[in-house]
């Protein structure tokens, strides 16, 4: 379990200074995407868990971080992050007008996606052609 600050996202909580992410309650699986993991992909559990965040991809659920500037001025952005034989693409909200490249290298590397889906790729079929695996609705 990740224990977020009050009024903080998950984002903001990987984007602070320390190296490592505390964790309570930790399973450990074997690497992959599929949510939940098999039983028998089951490595280890420990009741704290010190993470290197230099080794996590990406998180499902949490909360959002909240927007520092007014809604007004800000737009989503489709974009999908390779991972492998996977990809995870979502919306990002970034500000009105801002390329996206210029946007990506300025950011923090945790960013909130918003309706996000994982699409596991085919070699016969196009990306845009691709069903999602799996969705990860923004909550409320």
């Amino acid at each position: 379990m990740i224990h977020l600050v009050p009024g903080a996202g998950t984002a903001d909580l990987l984007n602070q200074e320390r190296p490592y992410l505390p964790v309570t309650g930790a399973l450990v699986y074997a690497p992959g995407f599929r949510h939940p993991p098999e039983a028998r992909e089951l490595k280890a559990s420990v009741n704290f868990l010190a993470l290197r965040k230099e080794r996590v991809q990406w998180v499902a659920g949490g909360r959002p971080a909240e927007p520092r500037t007014s809604p007004a001025l800000l737009e989503r952005r489709r974009l999908a992050f390779l991972f492998g034989d996977y990809l995870l693409a979502g919306e990002l909200l970034l500000p009105r007008g801002v390329r996206l490249s210029d946007f990506l290298s300025q950011a923090k590397p945790f960013q909130t996606l918003k309706e996000a889906g994982l699409y596991l790729l085919a070699p016969d079929r196009p990306l845009v052609d691709l069903d999602p695996l799996e969705r990860f609705p923004s909550s409320p």
